[in-house]
C-alpha cells in the first residue's frame, strides 16, 4: 500500500485546524472494539470530535450497524458507555467565543480557607478593647492572635483592624475580647469579623459553584477548551474557597464568570430528548427589580400539559468589571398550579438585561428548555 507523506501533512494541519482532541480515547476492551470496527469507516479524530450521552451514542452505534458495521450487537451498550464517559455532551468553545458574556476560569488547587465569623461587639470604657456574644461552636474555631475587622455601627464605611486576645467557652455562650489597633471613641458598638483559618485543602472558587436539585455542579474547561459538568462532592466552605473532596482534580481550570451561561447552553444541547412547547409569562405589565410573579406553560407537540415535570427557571446577568460588579444569578422553582402551567415569584435584586432560562426535567432529567432574554425596570 501506497502512502503519501504530503497526504499526512495535510491530515495533521487540518486537525490542528479544526481542533481535534487528539488520539485521546482511553484504552480498554471498548477502545480495541472501536480500533477494529469503527475506524475501518472513521478516523479516531472524527469520533472524538462527536459527543453525547449513553442513549446518544447507543443510537449512532446501531445506525452505524445498519449502515454494515460488524460491531456485536452485545457490545453495543458496553461500547456506548465507554464513549460517553470518554466523549460526554460538552458546550464548544466556538459557542463561548461567539457569545458576548465574559467568560474567566481558576485552577482547582490548595489553598489557605478561611470562614469569618461575624457578630457585634462593643468597646470597653477607657479603652482599645471589644467584647463580643459567640456561639459556643463559632469560640471552638477563634484562637488567639486570629485577626478582625471592625466596623462601626454608625459608620460603616470605616474600618479598622484587630485581633483577638482572649476567648473564653462556655457551656451555653462564650464571649471573645478583641483589641484594636485604633478606634472611633464616640462609637462604641462595632460589627467584627474575625478571620479563621481552617487549613489549607485542594479548593475552587465558590463562584464555580452551581447548586440544583442537591447537586453541586462546576464546568470544567479541556485542553480544546471545551466545557464539560463535573458533580463534586464539597467539604469545608470558606468564604471564598470551598474545599472539594470528589469530582475534579488539581490543576484543572474550572469556570467561575460565566458558569451560569455555560449551564444554560449544556442544558439547551439536552433538551433534544423531547420537543415541549414552552412559554414563559411576565405576571403583571412587566419585569422589574424586586419580586415578579412568574407562570410557566408547558405542554407536548400534541398541544397536551404537561403536568409531572419540575420547572425552575434562572436569571443571570454578566458582571460589570468597571462598574466593580459581580455576575448575579438565581435560580427560582415554580409550583404546577394545574393544566401544565407552573407559576411562582422571582425576586430579581437589580433593573437591568437578564439572560432568563427555563429548564424543565423528569426524574433529574433536563427534558426541554426555553431561553430568552428580559429588561426589568428599576
Amino acid at each position: 500500500m501506497r502512502f503519501s507523506f504530503a497526504a499526512l501533512a495535510l491530515i495533521l494541519l487540518l486537525g490542528t485546524s479544526l481542533g481535534w482532541a487528539g488520539d485521546s480515547l482511553p484504552d480498554g476492551p471498548e477502545r480495541a472494539l472501536i480500533d477494529r470496527h469503527c475506524v475501518r469507516c472513521h478516523s479516531i479524530d472524527w469520533i472524538e470530535q462527536t459527543e453525547g450521552s449513553e442513549l446518544e451514542w447507543i443510537m449512532r452505534v446501531r445506525r452505524m450497524l445498519r449502515r454494515g458495521s460488524e460491531l456485536p450487537q452485545d457490545q453495543v451498550a458496553p461500547v456506548a458507555a465507554y464513549l460517553a464517559r470518554a466523549l460526554p455532551r460538552r458546550v464548544r468553545a466556538e459557542a463561548v467565543r461567539a457569545s458576548p458574556i465574559e467568560i474567566a476560569t481558576s485552577e482547582v488547587a490548595a489553598r489557605p480557607i478561611q470562614v469569618w465569623i461575624r457578630t457585634a461587639g462593643r468597646l470597653e470604657k477607657g479603652g482599645s478593647s471589644l467584647r463580643a456574644d459567640v456561639s459556643t461552636a463559632d469560640a471552638r474555631k477563634i484562637e488567639i492572635g486570629q485577626r478582625v475587622r471592625a466596623f462601626p455601627l454608625t459608620a460603616r464605611s470605616s474600618m479598622h483592624q484587630g485581633k483577638v486576645v482572649g476567648v473564653e467557652v462556655g457551656k451555653t455562650g462564650s464571649t471573645v475580647r478583641v483589641d484594636l489597633r485604633s478606634h472611633s471613641g464616640d462609637r462604641p458598638e462595632y460589627l467584627l469579623e474575625i478571620v479563621t483559618d481552617r487549613g489549607s485543602f485542594l479548593s475552587l472558587p465558590n463562584e464555580a459553584i452551581i447548586e440544583e436539585a442537591g447537586r453541586r455542579v462546576v464546568y470544567v474547561q479541556s485542553r480544546s477548551s471545551d466545557f464539560t459538568p463535573h458533580e463534586i462532592v464539597t467539604g469545608v466552605e470558606g468564604e471564598l474557597y470551598t474545599q472539594v473532596i470528589r469530582g475534579v482534580e488539581a490543576g484543572e481550570q474550572v469556570v467561575t464568570f460565566g458558569s451560569f451561561f455555560i449551564d444554560a447552553e449544556y442544558k439547551m444541547k439536552g433538551s433534544q430528548a423531547e420537543s415541549l412547547a414552552i412559554a414563559y409569562v411576565v405576571n403583571g405589565d412587566s419585569l422589574r427589580a424586586g419580586e415578579n410573579p412568574v407562570e410557566v406553560s408547558v405542554r407536548s407537540l400534541r398541544d397536551e400539559p404537561v403536568t409531572d415535570a419540575t420547572v425552575s427557571v434562572s436569571y443571570y446577568m454578566a458582571a460589570m468589571p468597571a462598574m466593580s460588579m459581580p455576575e448575579m444569578r438565581d435560580v427560582f422553582t415554580l409550583e404546577h398550579r394545574g393544566q401544565g402551567k407552573y407559576a411562582g415569584n422571582a425576586t430579581l435584586s437589580m433593573g437591568g438585561s437578564w439572560l432568563v432560562t427555563v429548564s424543565v426535567s423528569k426524574a433529574g432529567k433536563i427534558i426541554g428548555t426555553k431561553q430568552l432574554t428580559l429588561f426589568a425596570e428599576d
